[in-house]
């Protein structure tokens, strides 16, 4: 109930937030509040038109700058708007991604005489979040409403979000968290942002407050004086312990924190939720620190968000710990592990990581590589060059003669977290299982334009998931597996290992999909004591041990098994849904067509020779063959299956008629044409061959140009 001893309370607890601020920027009451929708089934002091001049006066009284609205109606807009005068809302209804006040939505409440309006836009938490839709398991359509304000007075510049997490399926939940972080990331660079919003998670919930606590913080974690209230969700009553709502912020201190419980005498409070405002003052944007002593030193100097900057120096035999966003870039760390501890997020780049016993371990939320090289990394357990519970992200990576029990190169053991790889290249890696990657509570994987390469696993695979309490969905495509090999003992012959390419034994619902993939010249072999073949063992090229396979525009050729069964294998608890275009090694094998590993910019690749392969056509593919709705995927993660592959695994535009597998045909050269005078011409023998010479250069009969 509402006293006047109340209320001295909390005027108290403002005037000791004042009296922190000395000698320090400007500060701000920034604000999160659910205003609970306009509904038919609210009466009496609950129906919004008895209670909406009490949520105006919250935000007078309370004296919010900034404030997240939650279950915002554009009536109830409309009425705030003319209750608040010195105030504006911008704002976006869920229901719609093309006019803005269609349905609940969300908005971001600011004084319009203290700041100026940048920048605005909203987001849908959904694959495709240029678009309104009910994505995942969710019950209701999701979104985001951000503003970028800039003080009046200072001219300080900070980004602020409004949200609305899904509050019953667990996967949109989850996914929309991921969704707000990493857009926001994105939006606001390197200035003070802020998302507050109802999570309906408490803070206890990873699933959920895992990627805020990666790159933000919490106003009520890092508050300066001692919280006041533990609750958000209130069912209309002045308290709660049910804490929902959130405010998360980078870059900034918060000096109070307090959920305001103000029922100003009525039989309920404003909201069936209590809003919380936080007293924060902005402090400095990131900085780049120069390695100058011990990379511990550097780290300890760092805070949330900075780069530090090896300089291009070697950091030798210092095992060390992230504890918070950090990035890393420029330098070699030889048998110098890293230690992600959670929540943080670590991105590196440009780096050399060599000689550790596993040279990343991150048990945070992400982990980001870009342009870096592992090499010659062990460990006798997971993952020699990284071990990941979080989210993955590799990117023109190398990985050369890692060694592992699980995971020679990397090991992804996600935590529902997905993994997504692209121009990396696994080389002469080696382990039990997944000799380049091991996968295991992965929701979701994708492997583009990268190669595999002679890696050497004792029982399944350069690549093995195997996880059979999670449905992955695992795509594959552009990529190159080559001379890879998978050797077991006899006594092992297990017919549901082997795959020295790729080996699956998931949930039933766990779906592989190989798209415009080359998978040539694997070798699977188990041996008797004596050391003979021992048929039994199915060595496959890609076994399917339990899941779902989708293969198309692939090509599966010249591998060799001590069992029949070389190409493909899948067992009676394996199901293929779809094979279009894939060509598998014909009854004569034919390797004409084929060439030797070769590169291109640092990407191997087995480069085709001819169009063709045992007479079977290799261009043959029209544009629907390359179509997202053909392979019922979406190869881009944009949500939406309406694009097409129009590049192949180098990065080359494909032609039509396109090429199955990962690169394209390419005619020998003819010879070359001038446009003004003739060409000197001579014909001639050089060991048993004609020769043309054409103005000094010699060619063979097919065009081809040669160097005598």
């Amino acid at each position: 109930m509402f006293t006047t001893e109340n209320k001295m309370k909390k005027i108290l607890l403002f005037a000791l937030a004042l009296l922190l601020q000395v000698s320090v920027s400007a500060s701000y009451r920034f604000a999160e509040y659910n205003i609970r929708l306009n509904s038919t089934k609210d009466t009496g002091d609950r129906a919004w038109a008895n209670r909406k001049e009490f949520v105006a006066k919250i935000v007078t009284d309370y004296q919010f700058d900034v404030c997240a609205l939650n279950e915002l109606k554009p009536d109830q807009k409309k009425d705030l708007l003319a209750l608040l005068p010195d105030y504006a809302i911008e704002s976006w209804g869920r229901d719609s991604h093309v006019i803005g006040d269609v349905g609940e939505g969300v908005g971001v409440l600011y004084r319009k005489d203290k700041f100026r309006l940048l920048q605005s836009g909203h987001f849908f938490l959904a694959p495709d979040i240029t678009r309104s839709a009910i994505a995942w398991d969710a019950l209701y359509r999701r979104l985001a409403v951000w503003a970028k304000l800039q003080d009046l007075t200072t001219g300080d510049t900070f980004y602020y979000c409004a949200v609305h997490l899904e509050q019953s399926g667990q996967t949109a939940k989850r996914k929309g968290a991921e969704v707000t972080v990493e857009q926001m990331l994105q939006i606001a660079g390197d200035y003070p942002c802020f998302i507050a919003g109802d999570f309906n998670a408490q803070s206890s919930v990873d699933a959920v407050h895992l990627p805020f606590k990666a790159y933000f913080q919490s106003a009520y974690d890092i508050s300066e004086t001692t919280p006041v209230g533990n609750g958000s969700y209130c069912n209309w009553q002045p308290a709660s312990t049910h804490r929902i709502d959130h405010l998360y912020g980078r870059y900034y201190r918060s000096l109070s924190y307090m959920m305001i419980t103000e029922d100003y005498g009525r039989s309920s409070t404003p909201s069936d939720h209590l809003p919380l405002v936080s007293e924060v003052i902005l402090t400095r944007r990131p900085v780049t620190i120069p390695l100058t002593t011990t990379l511990a030193d550097a780290i300890a100097a760092s805070a949330l968000g900075d780069t530090i900057d090896l300089q291009g120096r070697t950091v030798s035999g210092e095992a060390v710990e992230v504890p918070h966003h950090l990035v890393l870039t420029n330098g070699t760390l030889d048998a110098s592990p890293l230690t992600v501890v959670a929540p943080a997020a670590l991105h590196i780049s440009r780096c050399t990581l060599s000689g550790a016993t596993t040279a990343i371990t991150a048990n945070g939320y992400a982990l980001r590589a870009e342009d870096c090289l592992f090499c010659d990394n062990s460990t006798d357990l997971q993952g020699a060059a990284i071990s990941n519970q979080g989210r993955l992200c590799l990117t023109r990576c190398r990985f050369r003669n890692n060694t592992a029990a699980q995971g020679g190169a990397v090991a992804q053991v996600g935590n529902y977290w997905g993994a997504y790889i692209s121009g990396c290249v696994f080389d002469t890696n080696s382990a039990k299982e997944g000799a380049a990657l091991y996968l295991a509570k992965t929701e979701e994987v994708r492997v583009a334009q990268s190669a595999f390469i002679r890696n050497h696993a004792t029982e399944s695979g350069a690549v093995a998931l195997n996880d059979a309490s999670m449905a992955t969905r695992m795509q594959v495509l552009n990529c190159t597996f080559a001379e890879n090999t998978s050797r077991a003992t006899h006594s092992f012959k297990n017919p549901l290992f082997g795959g020295s390419s790729i080996r699956v034994y998931g949930d039933t619902a766990t779906v592989l999909t190989l798209i415009n993939t080359t998978c040539v010249r694997d070798t699977n072999t188990c041996l008797t004591a004596s050391g003979a073949p021992a048929a039994n063992y199915n060595g496959a090229a890609i076994v399917l041990a339990q899941g779902q396979l989708k293969v198309y525009n692939s090509l599966i050729a010249n591998h060799y098994a001590t069992s029949a069964r070389a190409d493909l294998y899948l067992s009676d608890k394996a199901t293929l849904l779809a094979d279009v275009h894939t060509i598998y090694s014909p009854t004569s094998p034919d390797e004409q067509c084929l060439g030797a590993i070769t590169y291109q910019d640092d990407m191997p690749y087995i480069p085709l020779l001819a169009d063709s392969y045992a007479g079977i056509p290799l261009v043959c593919l029209a544009a629907d063959d390359l179509s997202e709705q053909t392979f019922g995927e979406d190869i881009n993660g944009n949500g939406i299956t309406d694009d097409s592959l129009t590049a192949d695994a180098l990065g080359n535009v494909r032609s039509l008629p396109a090429t199955i597998g990962a690169v394209e045909y390419h005619a020998p050269q003819a010879l070359p044409k001038t446009e003004h005078t003739l060409p000197t011409v001579q014909k001639f023998l050089n060991r048993n061959q004609i020769r043309i010479c054409i103005d000094g250069q010699t060619y063979d009969l097919l065009g081809h140009r040669i160097e005598e």
